[in-house]
């Protein structure tokens, strides 16, 4: 029978990636706590997004591999650019021998055991294809886990070539593939993990997560609900949100209604939970 205790003897191999553009300040102690996992990462793969600063040397002596990309010369959050620079390192891991790989940003620091931790839960239950923990003071949806800190089992993204979509909600549409699929994801709420900087949010990115979820799908009432939630701090954020999602852009062949759907769902059940 495999427990917590004795899924410590199982094979457990993971790859890291690290997202950075301008990280001087933030990435020698995201790769210090990276290095310092009780489960040590096969490779840890710095993809260096155009940065003018020292971001690529610091990562260098901190001992990760880097790889340098042009500067685009965009603020790319949110944008499928951020995907390709993923992708770049996706590359880079494909051919080792991994079991799971984990997609950082450059100012998260995570807690020591969180490699250790999620791989034996996911080991434990299977089913379980992409999982992470939360960061503090930071909300997040029990089905949504984190974009940084997200740890996914390789041989089943490899299924659909263990790249990102080049498209907008790249990061999103790996959670619903794996819903889809009748697989699990997870948010493990007591491993809370530190940024150095604090999501922004902002009208531009709104609008970006607003062309991300008519891309990907999603149910109106449910982008109405967020972009009534968005106005209480701005009034600008739900009206670009609700701008984003009304343009006349592709969705998610592979995806088909199952967004809409799943989205409904959990909004009526949330409803009968307070009736």
């Amino acid at each position: 029978m495999i427990t917590l205790d004795n899924i410590r003897c199982l094979p457990m191999s993971i790859g890291v990636i690290v997202k950075a553009k301008n990280e001087e300040r933030n990435i020698g102690l995201t790769l210090k706590y990276i290095f310092r996992q009780t489960l040590k990462p096969v490779e840890v793969v710095v993809v260096n997004d155009g940065s003018t600063d020292r971001t690529g040397e610091i990562a260098k002596k901190a001992g990760a591999t880097v790889i340098d990309l042009p500067d685009v010369g965009v603020y790319a959050v949110s944008l499928p650019h951020l995907a390709h620079v993923i992708n770049v390192g996706l590359k880079k891991l494909e051919n080792l021998d991994l079991d799971y790989v984990c997609i950082m940003d450059a100012d998260h620091i995570l807690p020591k055991y969180y490699f250790e931790k999620i791989v034996k839960r996911m080991q434990k239950d299977s089913d379980v294809v992409v999982a992470s923990g939360i960061i503090k003071n930071e909300p997040t949806k029990s089905f949504a886990p984190r974009g940084t800190g997200r740890v996914v089992d390789v041989q089943w993204w490899k299924k659909y070539g263990f790249r990102y979509p080049y498209y907008y909600g790249w990061e999103t549409w790996l959670v619903f593939r794996a819903l889809k699929d009748g697989l699990k994801v997870a948010v493990y709420r007591d491993l809370v993990t530190l940024v150095l900087r604090p999501t922004r949010l902002t009208p531009t990115k709104y609008y970006r997560y607003g062309l991300s979820m008519k891309a990907l799908g999603y149910w109106f009432p449910y982008v109405l609900g967020r972009a009534i939630v968005a106005s209480r701090r701005n009034p600008l954020n739900g009206l670009m949100l609700l701008k984003g999602y009304l343009m006349p852009i592709k969705k998610y062949s592979d995806l088909d209604s199952f967004v809409g759907e799943f989205l409904r769902r959990q909004v009526l059940s949330s409803i009968k939970g307070l009736l």
